[in-house]
């Protein structure tokens, strides 16, 4: 009876599975007073002059580079913002077989307040150098179709909204931008059109402030 007993005691209890074990653990659960924002942004003809051409697009809200101006009325209704994800897509005007198919582009991203400053000040020239000098540098062929991913790590949880024109400021950028992407190209001809950009935004908006005495 005593071992029968230690045997029976041994035994696993069946579990009913139609019953969960443990209550649901709710993790990366969190407020949301904003709204979620996407934004698909269309850039124009990219030319190249004396064989190089520089680019650059505001990870933030600036209403005239942000990646987000096409919703600025919207984006300037908001206290704070977080950008979770930006795309771009490379759409070519040159073919591998043309006489440009040795033309090249450079992407580079950076969240330094102090490197945003200084890439907005800079010519095109030293833009295809700081691009080729960045650790996240990414380098492809101007006539090949590609998609890539910017490597988003924000320095901070929000920032604030400033649709206000982009500025020099190291303060205002640290606090109001999240990043900047850098874009750098190289030609064959001294001028030449390689392609033009699709760019696509994941946002999130924060803090609604619009003065509802001001709604008719």
């Amino acid at each position: 009876m005593t071992r029968a007993k230690a045997t029976n005691n041994k035994r696993k209890r069946l579990r009913n599975p139609m019953i969960p074990n443990k209550r649901p653990k709710f993790r990366n659960m969190q407020h949301f007073d904003g709204q979620n924002l996407s934004v698909t942004l269309y850039v124009g003809a990219t030319v190249t002059a004396a064989n190089v051409g520089g680019d650059f697009h505001q990870v933030g809200t600036d209403q005239n580079i942000s990646v987000l101006r096409p919703m600025n009325a919207t984006v300037k209704q908001y206290r704070e913002y977080i950008i979770r994800s930006v795309s771009l897509e490379w759409v070519p005007s040159i073919g591998p077989a043309s006489v440009d198919a040795g033309s090249r582009v450079f992407i580079a991203y950076t969240q330094n307040p102090e490197h945003i400053s200084a890439v907005m000040a800079m010519t095109n020239a030293q833009r295809v150098a700081f691009c080729k000098g960045s650790r996240n540098c990414i380098m492809f062929n101007a006539w090949e179709r590609l998609t890539h991913k910017i490597p988003l790590l924000p320095r901070r949880k929000r920032f604030d909204v400033n649709t206000i024109a982009a500025t020099n400021d190291d303060n205002v950028n640290d606090r109001a931008v999240q990043g900047l992407i850098v874009i750098g190209y190289e030609s064959i001809t001294a001028a030449v059109v390689l392609g033009t950009w699709k760019a696509t935004t994941e946002a999130e908006l924060y803090g609604l402030d619009i003065d509802v005495n001001a709604i008719v």
